[in-house]
C-alpha cells in the first residue's frame, strides 16, 4: 500500500497536496454538481428542475509510467540498505534509458523508532551537493574544451593539495594515488586531480567551465510533471559568494546544489547516445477508453558532447565498475557502468563527518535499457557511496534484468552474431 506514496501524492480539503495527484488535479478532480430538491409528503426528496442546476462531471484518469513490479524491487533494495546502514533518508529511482519513463521511485525516511516511511520525495523536491557524481561534468568540460587527454598524467601527490594558499582538497584514499593518468584519476574518483586540472585549464576564465553547466541545463529546473521542483542553487563568477576556491570545489561536486533527477538525466544522456531527455512520470490522460492528452519523450539537449568524448565517457564509467571505486559490484553476466558519489554534509561550523552516499549507473553496457540512481543520507556504517549505495544498485539489477527479460551479455552476443 505504501508503494510510491509520495510520487502518487494526494490533495487535501484545502486543495493543497503533493505528487502526481496534486499536479494533475485539474484532470482528476472533475466537477461537483448541485441541484435543488423539495421535501414532499412521506419525507421524500423530489428534484426540482432549475436552470441553475449543475451536472456532476467525473474526473479523468492519468496513466503513470510506474511499474508495480519494478517499484517493489526498488523499494525492497532500498529498505534493506536503510536498515543495514542505519541511514536517515534514502532514494532509489529506476528510469528507462531511451524513453525517460520513470519505472520506479522509492523514498524512505527514518521515523526515529526503527521504522521507515515515505515522508518526502527527495528525487523531485530535494537539493543536494552531488559530490563525485558531478565529476562527469568536469570530464566533459576538460575533454571538450581543453587539451587534456585520458592518457595524460596528473600528480595527486599524497592525496592532499592546497589551493589559493589556504584551502585543502583531500582524496579519500589513504596516502593518495600519486601520479596517475586522467583515466585512473576518474575511475578512482580523485578530488585532487579534478580540482587541479579544472583550476589549471579554467582558473583564469571560470565562465568557460560554467558554460558547460548551463549547456547541460543543470542550473535550471527540469520542468518535470510533478509540481514543487526547486531551483538549483549555484554561485557563478561575479556573484556574491564566489571566491578562488569555488571553481576547484565545483570540479568535484561541492559549493552548489542540484536535484537527484538532474544527475540521473545527465548520466542517462551518456547511456542514451548523448541525448539528454526529461524524466517522464505520466504517459497519458484518458476519459474511459479515449485518450484526451498524450505525453511523449522530450529532449532537453540533443547532444551533450562530441561522439569522441561520449565514447570516452562510456568507457570511463564502465572502468569505474571494472577497475575503480565500484569494482565491488562488478558483474559476471552483465556489464554495467556508473559512478559512485560521496558528499560531506555541511553543518553550522563547516562540513561534518556525515555524508550523502550515492551511485548512478546503467546496464547492460552494450544495450542500455535502464538507469538507476541510489542515494542514502547519513549512513552510519560507512560514509562511502561505493560501500553504501553501489550494492543497492547491484541488488536491484539482479532482479531488474529478470523482470525486464534482458538476456545475459553472452546470450545477446550469440543472438547478435550472424
Amino acid at each position: 500500500a505504501g508503494l510510491s506514496r509520495r510520487t502518487i501524492g494526494f490533495v487535501n480539503e484545502e486543495n493543497k497536496g503533493a505528487g502526481l495527484e496534486y499536479s494533475f488535479n485539474k484532470y482528476l478532480a472533475g466537477q461537483d454538481g448541485y441541484a435543488y430538491y423539495q421535501k414532499i409528503a412521506g419525507g421524500i426528496w423530489k428534484p426540482v428542475y432549475d436552470a441553475n442546476n449543475v451536472k456532476a462531471i467525473n474526473g479523468l484518469d492519468i496513466h503513470t509510467t510506474l511499474d508495480v513490479n519494478l517499484q517493489d524491487v526498488a523499494e525492497t533494495a532500498l529498505y534493506k540498505a536503510m536498515v543495514q546502514h542505519r541511514a536517515d533518508d534514502g532514494l532509489v529511482v529506476v528510469m528507462e534509458v531511451q524513453t525517460g519513463e520513470v519505472k520506479a521511485i522509492s523514498n524512505l525516511s527514518h521515523d526515529g523508532n526503527g521504522h521507515y516511511y515515505e515522508k518526502f520525495n527527495f528525487a523531485t523536491g530535494g537539493l543536494f551537493e552531488p559530490g563525485s557524481t558531478f565529476k562527469l561534468v568536469t570530464l566533459i568540460a576538460l575533454l571538450e574544451d581543453s587539451p587534456v587527454k585520458l592518457t595524460d598524467s596528473v600528480d595527486t601527490g599524497n592525496g592532499e593539495m592546497i589551493f589559493h594558499k589556504k584551502y585543502k582538497v583531500r582524496d579519500h584514499e589513504e596516502g593518495g594515488l600519486g601520479r596517475v593518468t586522467v583515466r585512473e584519476a576518474f575511475e578512482h574518483s580523485s578530488n585532487v586531480a579534478m580540482a587541479r586540472l579544472t583550476d589549471e585549464y579554467f582558473g583564469k576564465n571560470p565562465m568557460r567551465f560554467v558554460q558547460h553547466i548551463e549547456r547541460l541545463k543543470l542550473n535550471k529546473p527540469l520542468g518535470i510533471q510533478i509540481a514543487g521542483e526547486p531551483e538549483p542553487r549555484f554561485t557563478f563568477p561575479g556573484q556574491k559568494g564566489w571566491s578562488g576556491i569555488s571553481l576547484p570545489w565545483m570540479a568535484y561536486g561541492y559549493g552548489f546544489e542540484i536535484t537527484p533527477l538532474h544527475t540521473l538525466a545527465l548520466y542517462n544522456a551518456v547511456a542514451n547516445d548523448g541525448k539528454m531527455i526529461k524524466p517522464l512520470f505520466v504517459r497519458a490522460v484518458s476519459k474511459a477508453d479515449a485518450t484526451v492528452e498524450r505525453f511523449r519523450t522530450e529532449s532537453m539537449v540533443d547532444k551533450i558532447c562530441s561522439n569522441k568524448t561520449l565514447r570516452q565517457l562510456q568507457q570511463l564509467l564502465e572502468g569505474v565498475v571494472e577497475n575503480g571505486t565500484a569494482r565491488n559490484i562488478r558483474g559476471t553476466h552483465y556489464r554495467i557502468a556508473g559512478k559512485t558519489g560521496t558528499a560531506e554534509i555541511p553543518g553550522p561550523g563547516g562540513y561534518t563527518s556525515m555524508t550523502n552516499a550515492s551511485f548512478v549507473g546503467w546496464g547492460p553496457v552494450d544495450d542500455p535499457r535502464f538507469i538507476v540512481y541510489v542515494w542514502l543520507e547519513k549512513p552510519t556504517s560507512s560514509p562511502w557511496g561505493s560501500v553504501v549505495a553501489a550494492p543497492v544498485f547491484s541488488q536491484a539489477v539482479e532482479e531488474l534484468v529478470v523482470l525486464m527479460k534482458i538476456p545475459p551479455d553472452e546470450v545477446r552476443q550469440q543472438l547478435a552474431s550472424p
